[in-house]
């Protein structure tokens, strides 16, 4: 399964809300991909916004609740199911549910374990082009780093 396709892809941005001194504080993105299905996203360093995550369609909806980083509920056609996060006691960590983020770095071990350089479940071509599709949200604000003016 493909978390974004990788081709036909077209990125709108909703007016961006800036603080006085010039600096972006919200945004919201619109993804529209070949076959009319749509993606969108808002978010913003001063607005306490939902970190969950709705996928609609025409077979139903499927819900990651809050946080959709780290989370230990899922509702599936309006079936909801947990899933309990590892014990780590004495343990702190600076995000809600950090103690989930072990999976990744388990997998990672396991991947390194067999050789492998890159994951089979979210190869590299798949994060190029998240970044791509951040860092094209990012020039489309307006935001410019010194590397771009060259």
């Amino acid at each position: 399964m493909r978390m974004v396709p990788q081709a036909g892809l077209d990125t709108t941005l909703a007016p961006i809300r800036c603080l006085p001194r010039g600096v972006d504080d919200t945004v919201t993105v619109l993804l529209q991909y070949p076959g009319g299905v749509r993606g969108s996203f808002t978010c913003s360093i001063t607005a306490q916004l939902s970190s969950r995550v709705c996928v609609s369609g025409t077979k139903g909806m499927a819900q990651i609740l809050d946080p959709c980083w780290c989370p230990t509920e899922l509702v599936v056609k309006g079936e909801h199911m947990e899933f309990p996060l590892p014990p780590a006691p004495g343990k702190e960590f600076s995000f809600t549910n950090g103690m989930g983020m072990s999976y990744e770095a388990k997998h990672v071990q396991e991947c390194l374990q067999k050789g492998l350089k890159e994951s089979p479940v979210i190869p590299l071509a798949e994060s190029e082009l998240l970044a791509d599709i951040l860092e094209e949200v990012r020039k489309a604000t307006g935001i410019t780093f010194p590397q771009d003016k060259h």
